[in-house]
């Protein structure tokens, strides 16, 4: 087996500080006494204490995490889906309909998303499920399948 390039370590090992460090500093500073966290002034539970008990915030808490996975649960259904109709059928028109949400930005699809999916309802939990699915799927369905093999497509 060949032996791998210490750059590409270094590379790796940066990329992942790159990205993993920040959050680590947010749960740090987390425990922070300060209101501002400039400085570190002491080691406090209370702003997680205050969180806790705090009903509403708790409710959206939950209403937020119920959405975000049922919505990622059904657009893996319906990307998946419509990965495998661009693979078994071979239309024009599907994959135009299906790419068309990785070229528009995602403030713009979110925006218009949320307009169409709430047109004469009030934002709701619905609404946002419906917002989220319809963009969590158009976003996914690309990679759900594009490597699919023949024989799972049959299946």
């Amino acid at each position: 087996m060949r032996r791998r390039s210490k750059w590409l370590w270094v590379a790796a090992l940066s990329g992942y500080a790159f990205l993993y460090v920040p959050l680590v500093i947010v749960v740090v500073y987390s425990f922070n006494d300060s209101r501002l966290n400039a400085e570190w002034v002491g080691f406090t539970l209370d702003w997680y204490r205050k969180l806790f008990a705090d009903d509403e915030m708790l409710t959206a808490a939950a209403n937020s995490l119920a959405i975000g996975v049922s919505a990622s649960l059904a657009s893996t259904v319906l990307g998946t889906m419509a990965g495998v109709a661009m693979h078994r059928y071979r239309l024009r028109v599907l994959p135009v309909l299906v790419l068309a949400p990785i070229a528009i930005p995602e403030i713009l699809m979110g925006v218009s998303l949320l307009i169409f999916s709430c047109w004469s309802i009030s934002r709701s939990v619905s609404c946002r499920w419906r917002s989220r699915t319809s963009l969590f799927a158009s976003a996914s369905s690309p990679s759900s399948c594009a490597r699919a093999s023949p024989a799972w497509t049959r299946a």
